[in-house]
């Protein structure tokens, strides 16, 4: 949110950059955010991607999907309150 006009083209470098690196699955959450998965998904990565559109969404695919010994990283600004998704994956725990 913070990125304005740039944040488009912000997001999508980051989803380039994740594309060479050994990740199996990358979710976002949100229109701007979008915009990574893209970006991995263009540069032809093997990573799965899923975009959601809102952390309830996220939180039940997480729920459904997660195995013992997933990494697991999350990252948003604080207007997007990813902080939700770490409370209620460690209520699953």
């Amino acid at each position: 949110m913070e990125l304005g006009e740039i944040s488009y083209k912000c997001h999508y470098e980051v989803g380039e950059y994740i594309a060479d690196y050994k990740v199996d699955e990358v979710i976002t959450i949100g229109k701007e955010a979008a915009a990574i998965a893209k970006g991995i998904q263009e540069k032809e990565s093997n990573i799965t991607t899923h975009s959601f559109t809102n952390n309830e969404e996220a939180i039940g695919y997480l729920e459904n999907n997660l195995k013992a010994g997933d990494g697991v990283l999350i990252k948003g600004s604080r207007s997007m309150r990813t902080d939700e998704i770490v409370k209620a994956l460690l209520n699953e725990i």
